[in-house]
């Protein structure tokens, strides 16, 4: 659910690059498991008692595999995008590279160029995150 979130307010121009694009991942998978936690603190069915037995460190244990595991998976998408696709991607959303230092990386003839290409890319990906989502219901 993070990485369609993700997707899609990439797409819609919500995420502005302020940050690394894990950053706000990160923080968008928060938010959806507070959101969780909070949908079964209303849940009179699930006892809230069985959080009392995780350890803080176990809880950041687990923590940092899925979040492992998210990472793992997104990387997995983005290996099915091909590498030009995945060298923009990963030059705008993670190390920060504008559009024209993309240009300049890559050899493309301007920054409209990537840009055009980018958002070329971030349909594909979402492509693939949908298809892998259905897959899984």
């Amino acid at each position: 659910d993070a990485i369609l979130a993700l997707s899609d307010q990439v797409i819609r121009g919500d995420f502005l690059g302020k940050s690394k694009l894990s950053t706000y991942l990160y923080r968008i998978y928060f938010n959806k498991c507070v959101d969780i936690l909070r949908k079964e603190a209303t849940n009179k069915s699930t006892p809230q008692e069985e959080w009392g037995y995780i350890a803080s460190h176990e809880k950041s244990a687990l923590h940092d595999l899925q979040l492992k595991d998210d990472i793992r998976m997104l990387l997995g998408y983005f290996d099915q995008l091909g590498e030009t696709c995945k060298q923009i991607l990963m030059d705008w959303g993670y190390w920060g590279y504008n559009m024209h230092e993309i240009a300049e990386r890559m050899g493309f003839k301007n920054n409209k160029s990537v840009i055009s290409q980018k958002h070329k890319c971030m349909g594909k990906l979402k492509k693939i995150i949908q298809s892998q989502r259905e897959k899984k219901e």
